[in-house]
């Protein structure tokens, strides 16, 4: 049985991210409006913090990523969470791996007291095998 972890990013692992996000555009086919950098990304995800980022691995192997921010609602008064991009490299989809990670996410907003319907993904009506 297959080792499999989700992580925070950290510096790192920023060449990492920004291979999956181009990756991410391939598959799109929007790799040319690709332009964020390493920099960028450290200067977003770990110095401002203004969203965030994890990684999955399979015994120590990248196999996907997901990056994240958080929303508020305004009526509610409760945070919630938006997740931007979820990505499988294909090698590794159809194992769940997708699911462990977007699941991830919900008992994060259990544990901290997000709302409940708080997690939204821009990937929800555009699945695709990126979440298998």
């Amino acid at each position: 049985m297959s080792d499999f972890i989700i992580r925070e990013c950290t510096r790192e692992d920023m060449g990492l991210v920004l291979s999956f996000i181009r990756e991410l555009a391939v598959y799109e086919k929007m790799i040319d409006e690709v332009v964020v950098t390493e920099d960028l990304l450290y200067d977003q995800l770990l110095v401002k913090k203004l969203s965030a980022c994890v990684l999955a691995f399979e015994d120590n192997v990248p196999v996907g990523f997901a990056l994240y921010f958080f929303n508020f609602s305004t009526f509610l008064g409760k945070n919630g969470l938006y997740l931007e991009d979820l990505f499988v490299r294909p090698a590794f989809r159809g194992k769940g791996y997708g699911k462990k990670t977007s699941f991830s996410f919900s008992g994060y907003c259990q544990t901290a007291q997000l709302r409940q319907d708080g997690m939204v993904s821009a990937q929800l009506e555009h699945t695709g095998n990126r979440f298998l």
